[in-house]
């Protein structure tokens, strides 16, 4: 799932780490989410970043977009 970044509920996200290039998109920043007392380490990500040629290679300027894993259930408030 993937959804904008301003409706993310910001303290469901814990401390982002940097670390992963991707060849399309660019630098990935990943969080950790909480909830109800366990932790999911790297379950969201997002690339904050990408300049002008990723976003034409993937045909969709996904800067303001968080991308979450499968195992993170979102659910619309």
């Amino acid at each position: 799932m993937v959804l904008p970044a301003a409706q993310r509920e910001p303290r469901a996200a814990g401390a982002v780490r940097e670390g992963y290039t991707c060849s399309w998109r660019g630098d990935a920043s990943y969080f950790s989410i909480e909830a109800e007392g366990e932790r999911e380490t790297d379950a969201a990500w997002c690339y904050p970043h990408m300049d002008d040629a990723a976003i034409a290679r993937i045909g969709v300027d996904a800067r303001e977009y968080v991308a979450f894993s499968p195992a993170v259930s979102v659910i619309a408030s």
